[in-house]
């Protein structure tokens, strides 16, 4: 076999030699074309045929061909007139379109005011209090309440990218305490609070207040409190008690307070941690007097205070919003 010959065979060989697909580069345009699953091809397929039957005679003997409605045939076709190719009569997706917005007018400008308020301040906010503050104007308005989806976007959008978000709630587990009567079970509860109160003449620091908390588990109500610059004592806790069990009228009436706060009543059980003042001799004998009784916590299982110290930390964030806060920490106080 001569040279020439050789070479017609090898051009021969190579013309006939199946191409290897994976070795191909495919466009981008390629790649979204074969990503389209076979199924909603076929569904563009006949869909494309129809408006073509319709082209040649029209939309009666279509629709009759095709087994479809005339309205529907009008719907291809008007899909057709936008985009003739053969990819506008692929399925198109159920649900809202990505960037659109649910909201009415009403809702949409009580968000914005929420998200305002969280932008404005001087203090790092978690998105917690944008929330709390939406779902405030939605209830004072009369209004639906709003997803915090719905917040978050618009906080992301606004550039509160860098928001704190709170952590995943623990799964219930069956030794916390829970009941569904009101006074039920009630906890206690003390915290500092992350604010300096300062003299009102001078304007020097005085330090940072105690609060302690009376809360109740199935209501989640507050039926109480006390707010002291002293140290958490059984002081502290029988002055919230006191509150707790009584009618608050008359002390909303003396620090002219308009508000409505009608829960009150003696608790059945009084929850606590082992915090020296909640084992006070005054405190059990003062519970024994009205038939209170006391449970604690079993020590380590700091969880089964969770109805009361998840509302502690919200009453924290709220408080993070006031100037002079000192947060939670120096590092989230930041400058």
């Amino acid at each position: 076999m001569t040279a020439k010959q050789k070479r017609k065979v090898i051009r021969r060989s190579k013309r006939r030699a199946p191409i290897a697909t994976d070795s191909v580069k495919l466009s981008s345009s390629e790649r979204e074309l074969l990503a389209i699953p076979k199924s909603e091809w076929e569904i563009a397929k006949r869909q494309e045929r129809i408006v073509k039957a319709v082209i040649r005679t029209n939309v009666d003997d279509a629709a009759n061909r095709a087994g479809r409605s005339t309205r529907t045939v009008r719907r291809l076709m008007a899909r057709y007139r936008v985009n003739p190719p053969l990819l506008a009569f692929l399925p198109r997706k159920r649900g809202q379109a990505v960037g659109s917005r649910r909201l009415d007018l009403a809702r949409e400008a009580i968000v914005e005011e929420a998200v305002d308020q969280w932008m404005a301040s001087r203090e790092p906010l978690p998105v917690s209090r944008a929330v709390e503050e939406a779902v405030r104007l939605t209830k004072a308005a009369g209004l639906k309440s709003i997803a915090r989806n719905s917040i978050t976007r618009r906080l992301e959008m606004r550039g509160g990218g860098a928001f704190q978000r709170s952590p995943k709630e623990r799964q219930l587990r069956p030794d916390i305490p829970n009941t569904r009567r009101a006074l039920g079970i009630v906890q206690a509860d003390h915290t500092p609070v992350d604010l300096i109160v300062v003299d009102e003449i001078n304007r020097l620091p005085i330090g940072r207040p105690w609060v302690t908390i009376i809360f109740d588990v199935a209501t989640r109500a507050v039926l109480g409190f006390h707010a002291t610059l002293e140290a958490p004592s059984a002081t502290s806790v029988a002055m919230a008690l006191s509150m707790a069990c009584l009618p608050q009228s008359k002390w909303l009436q003396s620090q002219a307070i308009d508000l409505d706060w009608p829960m009150h009543g003696i608790p059945e059980v009084l929850h606590l941690d082992n915090a020296s003042e909640f084992h006070s001799e005054a405190l059990r004998r003062g519970c024994e007097r009205y038939g209170i009784g006391l449970d604690y916590r079993p020590p380590g299982h700091v969880y089964t205070g969770g109805h009361i110290e998840r509302y502690l930390g919200t009453l924290m964030r709220r408080i993070h919003g006031v100037p002079g806060t000192t947060m939670s920490n120096v590092k989230a106080r930041g400058r």
